[in-house]
């Protein structure tokens, strides 16, 4: 696909997504995404960092606008892009949020997980210290043990080998060799 360094021209795009919705062409769906790639490409370089899943970010960033391009209804009268880029975006932070944990974490526990980290960082600024569990849960209005595991599970986004070093204490063994064994 081409890369544009400018955005697409506004009539351009709305008379190529009313021409895709009315015929289904594969050619004008085709030339859409041509004219989003740059758009789509920096999105992904946003929410990605350069990690390496960057690729994976730009493919559900053309799934959005495939779907933005299916859905977009011109009466109602909003720009092509005012749909197309917030669908795309939303379409990203779906993917992070639900695929790139190591393991699956339900939803709730990582909203909880959001709202905890927030309320640790306003009750250091205001306790001037590290605030214990009970006070982030008093601060949120949940159960302790919802503060805890919502803090556990937000271990989970990233795993570690089992070849990792276990600590500086560890002399360097791996996690492996620190597992107990049955006596």
């Amino acid at each position: 696909m081409n890369k544009q360094s400018t955005q697409p021209k506004r009539e351009e795009v709305e008379k190529l997504v009313q021409d895709f919705q009315a015929t289904g062409s594969k050619e004008k769906e085709r030339e859409i995404l041509e004219k989003y790639e740059s758009i789509i490409n920096s999105i992904a370089w946003k929410y990605s960092k350069g990690r390496a899943f960057h690729e994976d970010i730009v493919q559900v960033g053309r799934i959005g606008l495939l779907g933005a391009i299916r859905r977009f209804d011109p009466t109602i009268g909003k720009k092509f892009n005012t749909y197309a880029i917030p669908t795309i975006i939303g379409e990203v932070k779906h993917f992070l949020r639900d695929k790139t944990w190591s393991v699956h974490v339900p939803r709730r526990v990582k909203e909880l997980g959001i709202k905890v980290k927030r309320a640790e960082d306003e009750l250091i600024i205001v306790l001037q210290r590290k605030p214990k569990i009970e006070e982030i849960a008093s601060h949120i209005n949940v159960d302790e043990k919802d503060v805890l595991r919502a803090m556990e599970m937000g271990q989970a986004y990233r795993s570690q080998s089992i070849d990792t070093p276990a600590d500086p204490d560890s002399d360097g063994k791996p996690i492996l060799e620190m597992v107990g064994e049955k006596d």
